[in-house]
């Protein structure tokens, strides 16, 4: 009678004998776990294949010193009320993507266009009448920015998180002095930076709400100087201050 040894493997099978001899195939045991894995990471992650998000709303920038009072020197502006952007005239894209990590779940980059303007009246914040000079506002600014998030975005209903931006202003002003009646047009440009948080508030599938806060730091230096408050013929600009925002957001 010939024995053969039970722990003999032939060629490359994977098959083998436990000690309570069943058989056992490894590669069925393999792929049983590596799809118990993707299906676990599956839904920790949520329906990743929509993370192109677009969102626009109302924003409101308040500035540590007003941009008025710096470019005409004019006490009536001193004390200046914030500008308030105009409806659905700033929109944002923001690209979500998960990460391998319990805190943050998920990061995102993206970008932000928003647009400003402002008259004389709407900047005055004193209750009397009185005379200066008329001095239309407009402001463009452009940023790209990087997130991260403290909850997944896809499919929890809350998701703060913070992040940064870097960008650049420009824009113009249209002034009229009172004294002389002359009239100017002063462009300007220059660089921003931005820390921010906030909070998303998912109301559906694909939408939801965004309420967020930036601290913003920024310069700009204007074209000529009409009401000779800098040094030559140009005026160095602070755009630091505060910009709270609720928009609205889709994801596709």
């Amino acid at each position: 009678m010939i024995i053969y040894p039970i722990n003999v493997l032939h060629g490359q099978d994977i098959n083998y004998i436990e000690n309570n001899r069943d058989y056992v195939d490894v590669n069925t045991e393999q792929q049983r776990n590596v799809a118990t894995t993707n299906q676990g990471l599956s839904v920790r992650r949520g329906n990743w294949k929509e993370n192109d998000q677009f969102s626009t709303g109302l924003l409101n920038y308040g500035f540590t010193e007003s941009v008025y009072y710096q470019f005409s020197g004019e006490s009536i502006f001193e004390d200046g009320n914030p500008l308030s952007g105009a409806p659905f005239l700033n929109y944002a894209w923001t690209n979500l993507n998960p990460l391998d990590f319990k805190i943050p779940p998920a990061w995102s980059y993206g970008a932000e266009f928003q647009y400003y303007s402002s008259d004389s009246e709407s900047v005055y914040s004193g209750e009397n009448d009185v005379a200066g000079s008329a001095i239309n506002m407009s402001l463009y600014m452009f940023n790209f920015n990087v997130k991260a998030f403290a909850l997944d975005p896809i499919k929890e209903f809350l998701h703060p998180y913070f992040g940064v931006g870097w960008g650049v202003l420009t824009g113009y002003f249209a002034t009229k002095q009172t004294e002389t009646g002359k009239a100017y047009e002063t462009t300007f440009f220059g660089p921003f930076n931005y820390q921010m948080i906030g909070v998303q508030i998912m109301l559906g599938n694909k939408w939801g709400i965004i309420a967020e806060f930036k601290n913003l730091r920024g310069t700009a230096a204007t074209s000529n100087d009409p009401f000779d408050q800098g040094e030559g013929n140009s005026v160095s600009l602070a755009f630091d201050g505060v910009i709270i925002g609720l928009s609205a957001y889709y994801r596709m």
